[in-house]
Parts: structure tokens; C-alpha cells; sequence
């Protein structure tokens, strides 16, 4: 009977997996548009706040699949492989949710708005500064490119994470929690330094558009790179539990 449950627990999380999985896809699918309408605007914004509601209900389940993990922690002792495989997952969960510090070599990137104007009626003042949209096809170039964790500006980015701009004020939204952010704008990915490097000087990069903006943009490689765990605001002491290792 221990052994069916823990096939079950495991089959849970391998689909609770494929559900994050899913949302973060859909929440990073973004098209290419360097200004986004009012229209536009409201529209991505029900978007997020929808991704949010959905995000929130996937916390509900981790929570309640970490609390079944505990559970089963304590009364299958005999069943310890079963146990290693459901703790694997849990520690993938834990990563893709940025619940752990990270290090590890990778690439900085620098942007930041121009301090001076064109007086060229051809060009648009919003070419001038760096908008969310920005910050959001660098990050979506950096996954695509094979980064393993990012911050932003010192703070975690992670699956579900809106980053949305009201005014000159960009924000990083996830849940509850939302954390302001101001130039310059520092990207910190952890991954291949070379890869990352490469993606990013690709013609088809956003990193080249702000480059063609003239905006003052750079990349340095680093040995390594050192990221501190989310500051996600939660209630649950299972989630703290299994943050800390315990």
C-alpha cells in the first residue's frame, strides 16, 4: 500500500512539474514590440493578473504536495528510494521557483537610458530609455540561450514573474510581492559565459536592438556569478520547511 502511494506522489509531481512548466512558458511567449499601446497595455495586463491567479493556485498545490511529501517522509522510512525520487523533484521545484541561491559562471549585462537627446523628429523620445518591454525580451533572450538562474537589478527572476512599467517606474511583480527597479539596470545571468554571449550579440537579439537604439548598453563575462535565493512572500510553513532543507 506505501509503495502505491508513493507512485502516486510521484505522478503528482511529475504533473505539477509539467504545469509550471507550462505556465512559464506561456508567461514568457512574448511578441516583439519595442512600445505597446493603452490597448495593448490593458490587454497584457489582464493577462498577468490572470497568470497571477493561476500562479497562486500552483503555490496552493505545491504547498499541499510538500505537505504529503512530509508526511510520507516520516511514515515510509522502509520505502527510501520512492522518497529520493519525490525529494529529486521537489529540489527541481525549488530551483525553477528560485527558492535557493545559485552561483556559478555567466554574463552581466548593462543597460541604461540615454543621457542626452536626438534632435531628430524621425526618432521617437521613447527610443531614449529603457522601457519594461526591454527588460523582458533581454530576459526571454538569456532563457532561450540556456541561462540557469537571473536576477535583476540584484533581485531573483523567476517563473510567473511579471515586469510591468506604470510612468518612468518599472516593477517586478510575482504574486503579492512587487519590488521597484531604477537605472542603470543590471542583468546577472548564470549559465555558459559563451553561449550567453553569443545569444546575446545574435543579429536577431533584443540586446542589438538597444544597441541600434544607441542606447549605452555592455556585456562582461564572469567567472562567477553569485544570486540570492527569491524574496517570495509566502504563508506556508511546509514551503519554509523545504526552502531551508529541513
Amino acid at each position: 500500500m506505501k509503495i502505491d502511494e508513493g507512485k502516486i506522489l510521484l505522478l503528482l509531481s511529475g504533473i505539477l512539474s509539467g504545469i509550471v512548466i507550462t505556465s512559464f512558458l506561456i508567461n514568457t511567449s512574448i511578441s516583439r514590440t519595442a512600445i505597446l499601446s493603452y490597448s495593448d497595455y490593458r490587454q497584457k495586463k489582464a493577462e498577468q493578473d490572470k497568470l497571477k491567479y493561476e500562479i497562486s493556485n500552483l503555490e496552493k498545490n505545491l504547498d499541499e504536495l510538500n505537505k504529503k511529501l512530509l508526511d510520507y517522509q516520516i511514515n515510509s522510512s522502509k520505502d527510501k528510494d520512492i522518497y529520493d525520487t519525490l525529494k529529486k523533484e521537489f529540489s527541481e521545484l525549488k530551483a525553477k521557483y528560485g527558492l535557493t541561491e545559485a552561483n556559478g559562471p555567466g554574463i552581466v549585462i548593462y543597460m541604461n537610458d540615454r543621457t542626452y537627446y536626438f534632435n531628430d523628429f524621425d526618432r521617437q523620445l521613447a527610443d531614449n530609455l529603457v522601457h519594461n518591454t526591454d527588460i523582458m525580451y533581454v530576459v526571454q533572450d538569456l532563457i532561450n540561450a540556456g541561462a540557469e538562474a537571473i536576477s535583476i537589478n540584484g533581485i531573483r527572476y523567476v517563473s510567473g514573474m511579471a515586469i510591468t512599467c506604470s510612468g518612468p517606474i518599472i516593477s517586478l511583480e510575482y504574486g503579492d510581492h512587487e519590488e521597484v527597479i531604477t537605472p542603470e539596470f543590471k542583468i546577472e545571468a548564470i549559465g555558459n559565459p559563451e553561449t550567453l554571449y553569443n545569444g546575446m550579440n545574435s543579429p536577431e537579439s533584443h540586446y542589438q536592438i538597444l544597441k541600434d537604439r544607441e542606447l549605452p548598453v555592455r556585456i562582461e563575462k564572469k567567472d562567477n556569478i553569485k544570486l540570492k535565493a527569491a524574496n517570495i512572500d509566502t504563508e506556508s510553513k511546509i514551503l519554509e520547511k523545504i526552502k531551508s532543507g529541513e
